[in-house]
């Protein structure tokens, strides 16, 4: 929502909110800027979303001085597979997905980066088997995902980083491990909430417990 594009910076601002803070007549990016300014901070990077953050996953792949550190946060109440009608829905969710790796590359590089991690990413989702909420297809992601590599400067870039390299290879299992166990979490969150629930409801429906006599 912030910072899209070929940037420079080092702060990232990642926000959660509740479902209710973001009705229809409100602009997400205004929103967020607020946020950040509340805490008077300047951010080059902002991402926003409804899951728990408290659930980030972060997952570290190496290999011979290279490394790619993937942390994501997932949520799948706006799953959506690609090529499902667009158009407003009221669930929200979404897949934020964040990729530092510890090397220079190329804008051409970072364009691949950006495609081996997304094809992680969408493996990760598929192989969890959320169903989208407009088609009930399998979903590929949400609607509202956002996805940033991070690389270091004044280093001589890497040119190419897709399946036949070593740094691709990196990228799609950090990408993949990291939203891959985010999406096991938000459904473990997700069946607590309903046990939660029911448990709830059935202390309700007892007439001793509308009585008050539990403690």
């Amino acid at each position: 929502l912030h910072g899209g594009g070929l940037n420079q910076g080092q702060s990232i601002f990642w926000a959660q909110v509740k479902n209710h803070e973001l009705t229809r007549d409100i602009r997400p990016s205004d929103y967020l800027k607020k946020r950040w300014e509340d805490y008077k901070l300047q951010p080059d990077l902002a991402f926003m979303t409804s899951a728990d953050i408290s659930d980030v996953v972060i997952h570290e792949e190496t290999f011979s001085g290279l490394n790619v550190t993937a942390l994501t946060t997932v949520g799948m109440g706006n799953a959506l597979r690609a090529g499902d009608p667009g158009g407003y829905h009221l669930s929200l969710g979404t897949i934020n997905l964040l990729l530092e790796i510890n090397a220079t590359l190329s804008p051409s590089a970072l364009v691949e980066a950006m495609a081996m991690a997304t094809e992680g990413k969408t493996a990760a989702v598929m192989d969890s088997s959320i169903p989208s909420k407009v088609s009930g297809k399998t979903s590929t992601g949400t609607g509202t995902d956002c996805l940033a590599i991070s690389s270091h400067q004044k280093k001589t870039p890497m040119v190419f980083c897709g399946k036949h390299t070593k740094l691709g290879e990196l990228i799609g299992k950090a990408s993949y491990q990291a939203v891959f166990k985010g999406v096991s979490r938000w459904v473990e969150r997700k069946e607590e909430k309903s046990e939660n629930r029911e448990r709830n409801d059935r202390h309700q429906d007892n007439p001793c417990y509308r009585r008050g006599q539990f403690g």
